[in-house]
């Protein structure tokens, strides 16, 4: 076993037909997968889910930072929780989770330009980024992809530099 090694569960076609309660991939719309010490995601088994809608990872070990583009691939995602997944940073690709619209990255490790990377998502409405290590947030002109967020929770992080931002000039009812 090398050093990477890390024992756990994969996430898979057969885990989600088990946790949607279905027989048929069609037939999972929501998920709860919270606790299961999955380790990695067999992607090529998630576009058959055409239905799935929200998917609870929280408190696995999924603390990589494509994590958001392999469940791309979940075609009608819109509501993902990755809360306790000691994810530290985070890549999003262009075009990718174009119809999420919740999402829960609290609790994890998460700094550097992580605000910026999220800005890609169009249609997020929520998110949360409590409890993590993000230190400043960018000038909101380079979140124009943020268009309609309207809450971000930031509690409990290591913000030391913090520009005002104006809540009068966009959508957020709270930050």
């Amino acid at each position: 076993m090398g050093e990477d090694y890390i024992e756990g569960r994969l996430l898979d076609g057969f885990l989600l037909l088990a946790a949607g309660g279905s027989h048929t991939p069609d037939g999972v719309i929501t998920v709860n997968l919270s606790s299961l010490q999955i380790v990695d995601i067999a992607e090529e088994d998630l576009s058959f889910f055409a239905q799935l809608h929200r998917v609870d990872l929280s408190d696995n070990q999924l603390g990589y930072e494509h994590i958001l583009e392999q469940l791309a691939r979940i075609p009608r995602l819109g509501n993902l929780n990755l809360a306790c997944n000691s994810i530290s940073g985070l890549q999003v690709g262009p075009n990718i989770l174009q119809r999420l619209e919740v999402l829960d990255l609290s609790f994890n490790g998460l700094h550097g330009d992580v605000l910026g990377q999220l800005a890609r998502l169009p249609s997020l409405a929520w998110l949360s980024l409590a409890s993590n290590c993000i230190s400043s947030l960018p000038p909101e002109e380079e979140l124009q992809g943020l268009q309609v967020l309207e809450e971000l929770i930031l509690d409990s992080n290591d913000l030391v530099q913090f520009m005002q931002w104006q809540l009068g000039k966009n959508s957020f009812r709270s930050l």
